[in-house]
C-alpha cells in the first residue's frame, strides 16, 4: 500500500516535470526571458553609477554587491517578478489557447502550480546572471576587496533573495487567479 502512493507521488513529479518542461518551450517563442536579462542587468549597472555618482564614499566590493541587493530587492525584482507572472499567466487567454489546454486532462490548478514553478526557476536565473554581471562590473571599475569567497557568498544571497520574493509573490499570483 505504501508502495503504491510513493510510486503514485513519483509519477506526479515526473508529470509536473513535463508540464514545467513544455511551459518552458513555449516561453522560448516570445522575448520575456530577454526582458528579464535586460531588467536585470540595470540594477549592477544603476548602483556603478551610484558608486560613480557620490563623492567621497569608499565603494568596496561589499558595498557594491549590497548596493546591487538593496536595488533588487526594493525596485528591479519586484518588477521583474510580477511582469513575468503576468505575462505567464494570462498568455494562455490572450492568445486563445485556453481552450486547448482545457482539453487535456491536466487540472487548472496543476497547470498554474507549473507556471508558477517556472517563474521560480526563472528569477533564480535572472538572479544568477545578476550577480555575475555584476561581478564583471565589479572587476572592471576595480572596487577593492574583490575575492572568490565573497563572490560565492554574494551569489548566495543573492539567490535566496530572490527565492524568498518568488515565494512571497507565489500565493498572491496562486490566488488572485483561481476560483
Amino acid at each position: 500500500m505504501a508502495d503504491s502512493s510513493i510510486l503514485q507521488k513519483m509519477d506526479e513529479v515526473i508529470y509536473m516535470e513535463n508540464i514545467v518542461k513544455v511551459e518552458f518551450l513555449k516561453l522560448k517563442r516570445y522575448s520575456v526571458i530577454k526582458a528579464g536579462i535586460i531588467m536585470t542587468t540595470l540594477s549592477p549597472l544603476l548602483s556603478l553609477f551610484y558608486s560613480t555618482a557620490s563623492g567621497g564614499q569608499s565603494w568596496t566590493f561589499e558595498y557594491f554587491m549590497q548596493q546591487v541587493m538593496t536595488s533588487n530587492c526594493t525596485l528591479f525584482f519586484p518588477i521583474i517578478i510580477t511582469l513575468i507572472a503576468g505575462y505567464i499567466i494570462t498568455r494562455e487567454y490572450t492568445d486563445d489557447t485556453i481552450k486547448n489546454l482545457l482539453t487535456i486532462p491536466i487540472p487548472y490548478k496543476q497547470l498554474l502550480s507549473s507556471k508558477l514553478l517556472l517563474l521560480l526557476l526563472l528569477t533564480i536565473y535572472f538572479s544568477f546572471i545578476g550577480c555575475v554581471i555584476a561581478l564583471v562590473i565589479n572587476i572592471i571599475a576595480g572596487f577593492p576587496g574583490v575575492g572568490f569567497a565573497i563572490s560565492l557568498i554574494c551569489l548566495f544571497i543573492l539567490s535566496e533573495q530572490t527565492f524568498l520574493y518568488t515565494l512571497l509573490f507565489y500565493p498572491l499570483s496562486y490566488f488572485s487567479v483561481v476560483q
